[in-house]
Formats: structure tokens, C-alpha cells, sequence
């Protein structure tokens, strides 16, 4: 399953499980965002200008930034919903914070920066040593369920483990505007992914109902499948499928790399 968690986050720091796709819109100097971005910096003096338009599946963005810095400002609520501090990606090789530490730190973030979000709402997914070499993150995810539904909201913090510093923060939550009953069972989707994937042995398929959004921008109820099989050349086999849980439609098919 960590191999599903890291293209996971990697999904998230792209656009929230779609790229990100960036709009020829001007928009000149937006003072709303950046009276936003001041006040979750708490720093009334810090030097911004807007630097891009960003448009995701969930909601359209002003990117502002500061040196290495980028905050996006949700264009409908003026809400800082991401900010990126990729200057500290400079320097997360020494292991100076424990998970214990860097989970602290992570949940006192999102207290002090995001008052509209109970943080109880949501259930912790991941919290992780991720050693990527030259850059070494802690990465914590929460997620808000309805029953056992996954929502569309999310909450995702990556923390620098040598300095202690926010390196990416993520918040997400919206409102869940399609029915949640699903007409494809668990087993009719269970089918329809292994069929993509034929021929593999001794097969295990992972599968979870979830709220996402397709390439059109709707909401729609999924059955999100990850395929695994016996690896073949020292290759694993198998691969993700998304499926519409109320027509059984494949929106999505991609191949573990």
C-alpha cells in the first residue's frame, strides 16, 4: 500500500487527483487574496504579487507569491486552501524531529492557520517517513468520511523533519452534492477491474467508495480499485481503476510504473 500512498500524494500536490491546468485569465493585483494570504501569514508587511490563475476540478485559484513562496487563494471564498514553501526542500536531510514531533507541529498548523476546519472532522490516513534520497519529508494526511465514504475533503501537511518547518500544506473541504448510494456493488466493480488487467496471477484487488471528480468537473460517486499482481520480469503487474459507482462507467486506467 505505499506505493499507492506516494502516487497518492503526488496526485494531491498536482491538483488534487486531476493536474492542474492553468487559465489564461488576467486578473490583475487581487486585494482580497492578498489580504487572505497576510492574514494566514499573520505578517501584514509581507511582500506578494499574483502570479498565475490555476483552475482544479473543486475550485478555481489565485496563486500569489513570495520569493520561493506560492499561497493559493480560492477564488470564490478567499480562502488560502494551499501553501508551498519549496525553499525548504533545501534542506531535509538530517533526521532532527520524530514523527511524534513533526505530527505536533503539523496538527498546530493547521489550528493556527485554518479556523474554518474542525480538525476532529477528519481521520488520520497517513503519517509517514518518506526518504526520498536527496529530500527526506514527513507526510501526514487526514481525510473526512461520510460512514465509510470517502469525501472530497482532505487535509495535507508535509513536514520539513531537519528544520520542523511546513514545507506543503493542503486544506480541502467541500461539500458532498451527489447521492451516495451506489448501484454498482463492491462485487460487479471488483469484476470489471480485474478485467483490465487479464492474465496476471495470484491477484489481490484493494477497492473503496469514494467522492471525486471526473474530467468535466462534476462530483460523481466512485469505486477507486487498485489492481496488484505476481510481478512478471521482477515488474508488478496490475494497475488503479476508477469506476462510476452508479453506472459502472471506467473513467480512469493506469498501470503501476
Amino acid at each position: 500500500m505505499k506505493q499507492f500512498h506516494y502516487l497518492l500524494v503526488l496526485c494531491i500536490l498536482l491538483g488534487c487527483c486531476i493536474p492542474v491546468v492553468s487559465m489564461s485569465v488576467y486578473f490583475g493585483e487581487n486585494t482580497n487574496a492578498m489580504n487572505s494570504v497576510k492574514e494566514f501569514t499573520g505578517n501584514s508587511n509581507l511582500e506578494i504579487e499574483p502570479d498565475r490563475c490555476e483552475h482544479t476540478p473543486h475550485a478555481d485559484y489565485i496563486v500569489l507569491v513570495h520569493k520561493n513562496t506560492e499561497y493559493w487563494v480560492n477564488s470564490d471564498t478567499n480562502r488560502v486552501e494551499r501553501y508551498s514553501a519549496y525553499e525548504e526542500l533545501d534542506n531535509c536531510k538530517d533526521v532532527r524531529v520524530s514523527l511524534e514531533g513533526a505530527h505536533l507541529l503539523a496538527e498546530s498548523f493547521i489550528e493556527a492557520h485554518d479556523k474554518v476546519i474542525d480538525l476532529q472532522d477528519f481521520s488520520l490516513v497517513m503519517d509517514e517517513f518518506v526518504d526520498g534520497g536527496d529530500v527526506t519529508t514527513y507526510y501526514f494526511l487526514w481525510r473526512k468520511y461520510i460512514g465509510e465514504i470517502e469525501s472530497p475533503s482532505f487535509i495535507f501537511v508535509s513536514v520539513n523533519p531537519t528544520t520542523g518547518a511546513i514545507i506543503h500544506y493542503i486544506s480541502i473541504d467541500r461539500p458532498v452534492t451527489v447521492s451516495l448510494e451506489n448501484k454498482i456493488t463492491q462485487k460487479e466493480a471488483e469484476s470489471i477491474a480485474l478485467k483490465q488487467f487479464p492474465g496476471n496471477e495470484k491477484v489481490t484487488i484493494d477497492l473503496r467508495l469514494k467522492v471525486g471528480y471526473d474530467q468535466k468537473d462534476n462530483q460523481r460517486l466512485l469505486w477507486e480499485c487498485s489492481v496488484s499482481g505476481a510481478p512478471k520480469d521482477y515488474i508488478k503487474q496490475g494497475g488503479y481503476v476508477i469506476i462510476d459507482a452508479m453506472t459502472g462507467e471506467i473513467l480512469e486506467i493506469s498501470q503501476w510504473l
